[in-house]
């Protein structure tokens, strides 16, 4: 459950919006790039599906929600350093 300001309760982190480039079914990942084109891989346990090109909030190596396509202001990047828009 979030602390009262949008960061995790346990670590204090807030999660980061990232873009799926690429998802390997058979380990359940998925290499995301980040805002500032770093690519890394993560664990897709937590959604029921993803498709390449989604737009996923990424905290402690897990893709913890989707941002709807409706949400998405423009890229991934123009979350980059505004925390406010993706609590």
């Amino acid at each position: 459950m979030p602390a009262a300001d949008g960061s995790c309760s346990i670590c204090g982190d807030e999660a980061a919006p990232t873009v799926i480039e690429s998802i390997d079914p058979a380990t359940g990942t998925a290499e995301v790039r980040d805002g500032f084109g770093a690519i890394s891989t993560v664990a897709l346990d937590l959604l029921d599906s993803t498709a390449v090109g989604d737009t996923v909030m990424v905290h402690l190596g897990f893709a913890i929600g989707r941002v709807p396509p409706t949400g998405v202001t423009t890229t991934a990047a123009a979350h980059v350093g505004n925390t406010e828009s993706v609590r």
